[in-house]
C-alpha cells in the first residue's frame, strides 16, 4: 500500500465537488475511482510524469518496458531508473545486466494509466 499526499486528497474531493465532511457511499466510490485514475498524485505531479511519459513515447500511445524506466528517470530522478530495471529483471526472472543495444524486450507496451502504477509502486 501507500498513503496519499493531503494535497492529492484534497484535489480529489474538489474534482468531485465533495466536502471533507463524512461521505456517503455512492460518493465514496466516487472519491476512490478518481483518487485511483490518478495513483494518488497531485495535479502538478500528474502534470509532469505526463510529461516524461509524452517525451518518452514519442508520438506513441504506449511505451515499451525499457523506456519506462527512462521516462521515471526524467521525473523522479536516475535511483527510479535503476529500480525499476532491477524489478524489471526479477520479474523475467534473469539477472543478467542490462545492455540496451542487445537486450530484446518481448512484452505488452505500458499505456499511460500502467505507467503511473508503475509510478506510484517505484516512487523513490
Amino acid at each position: 500500500g501507500f498513503t496519499s499526499l493531503q494535497r492529492s486528497v484534497f484535489e480529489t474531493l474538489t474534482a468531485g465537488r465533495l466536502t471533507m465532511k463524512a461521505l456517503t457511499l455512492p460518493q465514496y466510490f466516487r472519491f476512490l475511482a478518481a483518487h485511483r485514475a490518478s495513483e494518488g498524485f497531485t495535479a502538478a505531479q500528474l502534470q509532469g510524469i505526463r510529461k516524461a511519459f509524452d517525451q518518452v513515447r514519442a508520438g506513441r500511445e504506449e511505451i515499451p518496458p525499457q523506456g519506462v524506466g527512462s521516462a521515471l528517470a526524467l521525473f523522479f530522478g536516475q535511483d527510479s531508473f535503476e529500480k525499476w530495471h532491477r524489478l524489471w529483471h526479477r520479474l523475467r526472472g534473469d539477472n543478467r545486466p542490462v545492455d540496451e543495444e542487445q537486450q530484446v524486450w518481448k512484452t505488452p507496451l505500458v499505456d499511460f494509466h500502467d505507467f503511473l502504477s508503475l509510478a506510484r509502486a517505484l516512487q523513490v
